[in-house]
């Protein structure tokens, strides 16, 4: 992980934070797991593997190291549903830019669009591999409130199913 950090991010302090943001994700799911034998917990944690793929393998200028990504999803633990919420590319440039994100230096559309682009290719194929291992979800936010609440109605049914997975596992 800390390879493809030191190599792709351009500077000392987003490589640093990059792998601040990892070793807190991490840690976060650690402390949530040894709580996970908790009768009647439900925990929904936003910002899990994705996002830590997102941290050490999306970069405007470069493309992710496929062998890396592989090998940091071997890796990783995983949770009971990992959920990947897709959007059309041409929304989530213009959010890009707007949000004025810290990677992409200048806010340019060609970057934002490298950038999103590259980051749709890293949450798929993590979604991907992680259901080889877990149950996972895509669902699709167009941006308004029938879509949202499709996708709310997909979390929710995939959440209980999982739940209810568990509950016969124990039983």
């Amino acid at each position: 992980m800390a390879t493809s950090v030191c190599r792709d991010t351009g500077s000392p302090g987003l490589m640093l934070n990059a792998l601040r943001n990892v070793a807190k994700h991490l840690g976060t799911r650690e402390l949530l797991g040894r709580r996970a034998g908790t009768e009647g917990l439900i925990v929904i944690l936003d910002e899990g593997a994705v996002h830590q793929a997102h941290n050490l393998f999306v970069h405007p200028e470069t493309e992710a190291k496929w062998c890396e990504v592989q090998r940091f999803m071997a890796e990783i633990p995983l949770p009971d549903l990992l959920v990947l919420v897709e959007a059309p590319t041409s929304s989530v440039v213009q959010r890009t830019i707007r949000r004025r994100h810290v990677r992409i230096r200048g806010q340019k559309s060609a970057r934002a669009l490298s950038f999103v682009t590259h980051a749709q290719e890293v949450f798929r194929i993590v979604c991907e591999l992680a259901s080889l291992r877990t149950d996972t979800a895509v669902v699709r936010n167009f941006g308004d409130a029938q879509s949202l609440d499709i996708a709310l109605e997909a979390i929710l049914s995939r959440i209980d199913l999982v739940c209810q997975g568990k509950q016969a596992a124990v039983a």
